[in-house]
């Protein structure tokens, strides 16, 4: 801005002036838009409790203080564009290898078919081995995702940097080392032996290395996956990164050893302010870990990695705007490495347009929005601190009850953790449906005929445990060390199940299953509620015929929904409601507002279809009533022998 451009809006803001509201006024004004009724109603609650409200006043919030972050694994850039590759075929995995370094991606996710985030493909061991031989050590900054076989993943990547003799203080290596992931999915406890053992030999092996990066990670993924909440996932990080601490001093490894060999990877998704405010906690977290250790600062790697759980497999372009969203959020939070899902990753092996979406979501927002150009941008938004601090003190919370059951493992093994996960997922999952946690395009807003994007492979989409890495040893017992596994799955998971059941009855009939919606009066008076039945059995994958209750005929569908206006209800929907049973109409429904009128009971109105109603029951229930088979919904976890 020129001198002559300040001097400008400085006359400006001098002719209009703007005299600052007070929180009564906005109060009285809130009142008004309310109809009496307290604007306190207007705050909601996250599914931990959190509360977010209508407006914060600036100077009623304390700014956190800025976290240090640690030196930029790329220079220049805020965050590493990490890119994952994970194409079982060799020749195809080193195309996409080169295709993402020449396209600007900064590094490799080098995704090994032992991981269960390989969603069914990775790269078999011969290829892994290829990739690893052709990694340019010294400029690209690498991550490895091999779940079970990450000490080994981690040993290999070690030897290739020792083969190139390249300066350590050049490598960017994330290692991510997960001891606790994969087993967490597999409910079977790894041996404490030899995650001592293992976590020894590596540390040992970098004794004196000054290598930028990490060899251990505290990954949430698998535990995201199975739906926990955010402060959940940053008290498990602690509790993860402390249960390493334990491990390693069984050695002699002292924390301020081990501390700065872990890194954390956070999940980001569309949740933009959330995402924000939890990878900012994080920051706060790990510091007053530091603090509690007494060990000497070091600042955190952090990592983030796009939410499995948000994607879905109907109507999948959403899956850009969420993708693009969890790229801005962990971005303008600070993360050092983000990667992003592709949006057809819950439909089977990406092919380059999905990926080239990946990558690009995040190299505009660096290249072309310069969202890395101010440090910590969401600094100072009163809401953003205020929920920062409210998952922070929540994590802690969580990590200390952790704690008090013996640590990670222990509280794992006694299914602790799996239960509080599991309120928080019961919790989500009842919001979903209800729609109150809507999922564009699958629960609202949803295409029966949609266009499906371009996959190389179709897959299920779900993660996957290499059972037979975590089977019990010789001499043990078949129980020993099994707890309840956790239980990933997608948040679209239910509702894609009523629509896979009805598009096979579609594919089997020729003809997709439907519902009469009986309109009455103008389309004035019915037509926004009739939009409304239609998008709600669509989630469904419900068609609709429409017209007038008189015209109904019981070969169209044997189930009816009225819609017409409140006044026309009064007038014409008994006597509607029993004209259409005595025509043959088996189930009769009405778009109303609760409760249902006696009087509409009396004359065989179902049930009363609203906002807020569970709508996945009520469709449930249209299946049964339709004869159309649901086939299994749990496909959020497949086990691989």
């Amino acid at each position: 801005m020129t001198a002559s451009d300040a001097d400008f809006l400085t006359r400006l803001i001098a002719d209009f002036p703007f005299p600052p509201a007070t929180r009564e006024e906005w109060e009285e004004k809130a009142r008004e838009s309310l109809k009496g009724r307290d604007p306190e109603n207007l705050v909601r609650h996250t599914l931990e409790g959190i509360a977010i409200a209508p407006v914060y006043a600036a100077d009623a919030v304390t700014p956190l203080p800025r976290m240090p972050r640690p030196r930029p694994l790329v220079k220049g850039r805020g965050w590493a564009v990490m890119q994952r590759i994970d194409h079982p075929d060799i020749t195809a995995a080193r195309t996409q290898a080169g295709t993402e370094r020449r396209m600007g991606a900064d590094g490799l996710v080098l995704v090994r078919a032992e991981s269960p985030f390989s969603l069914g493909f990775g790269l078999t061991e011969e290829g892994f081995e290829a990739l690893l031989a052709e990694w340019d050590v010294d400029r690209s900054p690498l991550r490895l995702d091999a779940g079970a076989a990450g000490f080994a993943a981690a040993h290999a990547a070690l030897d290739r940097i020792e083969a190139v003799h390249a300066d350590p203080g050049l490598v960017r290596a994330l290692l991510n080392v997960d001891c606790f992931g994969p087993a967490a999915l597999a409910g079977q406890r790894p041996k404490t032996a030899d995650l001592v053992r293992n976590v020894n030999a590596f540390v040992e092996r970098m004794a004196g290395q000054p290598m930028a990066g990490c060899l251990f990670v505290a990954d949430t993924r698998a535990f995201h996956a199975a739906g926990c909440g955010e402060a959940q996932e940053l008290g498990l990080a602690l509790a993860m990164t402390v249960e390493l601490l334990r491990l390693a001093e069984k050695v002699g490894l002292a924390p301020a050893r081990m501390l700065p060999l872990i890194s954390w990877l956070l999940i980001a998704d569309a949740d933009q302010f959330l995402t924000m405010a939890k990878l900012r906690a994080a920051r706060l977290l790990h510091a007053r870990l530091a603090e509690v250790l007494d060990v000497p600062f070091r600042p955190l790697l952090l990592q983030a990695e796009s939410a499995w759980r948000m994607l879905t497999r109907r109507d999948p372009w959403v899956n850009l705007l969420r993708i693009t969203s969890a790229a801005f959020a962990a971005g303008t939070a600070g993360a050092d490495a983000i990667t992003l899902l592709p949006f057809t990753a819950a439909l089977g092996l990406a092919d380059e347009f999905a990926r080239r979406m990946a990558r690009n979501a995040q190299i505009i927002a660096l290249e072309e929005a310069g969202l890395d150009r101010v440090q910590d941008p969401a600094g100072g938004s009163a809401w953003v601190e205020t929920a920062t601090h409210a998952l922070a003190e929540k994590a802690w919370a969580f990590f200390t009850e952790i704690e008090s059951h013996g640590g990670f493992l222990a509280a794992l093994n006694a299914g602790v953790i799996q239960k509080r996960i599991g309120e928080i997922a019961e919790k989500r999952a009842r919001a979903i449906a209800r729609r109150d946690m809507p999922i564009t395009g699958v629960s609202t807003y949803p295409l029966l005929d949609e266009h499906m994007p371009d996959v190389l492979q179709k897959g299920s989409g779900a993660l996957h445990i290499e059972a037979a890495s975590y089977r019990e040893r010789p001499g043990e017992e078949a129980d020993e060390g099994r707890f309840t596994p956790l239980e990933p799955r997608r948040l679209a998971e239910p509702f894609e199940a009523l629509r896979d059941a009805a598009d096979a009855a579609f594919s089997e009939t020729g003809e997709r299953p439907r519902i009469y919606i009986a309109q009455i009066g103008r389309i004035a008076a019915h037509g926004a509620r009739s939009t409304w039945a239609r998008n709600l059995l669509a989630a469904g994958g419900i068609a609709s015929a429409e017209g007038p209750a008189e015209d109904y005929a019981p070969a169209i569908s044997p189930l009816v929904v009225l819609t017409g206006s409140d006044d026309d209800y009064a007038e014409q929907a008994p006597a509607l409601a029993r004209l259409l049973t005595e025509r043959g109409a088996d189930a009769v429904f009405i778009v109303a507002r609760p409760p249902l009128d006696a009087a509409w009971q009396e004359a065989g109105i179902a049930q009363a279809l609203h906002e807020g109603m569970d709508v996945l029951a009520f469709l449930n229930d249209v299946h049964r009533r339709l004869n159309i088979p649901v086939p299994d919904a749990d496909a959020g976890r497949k086990v691989r022998a």
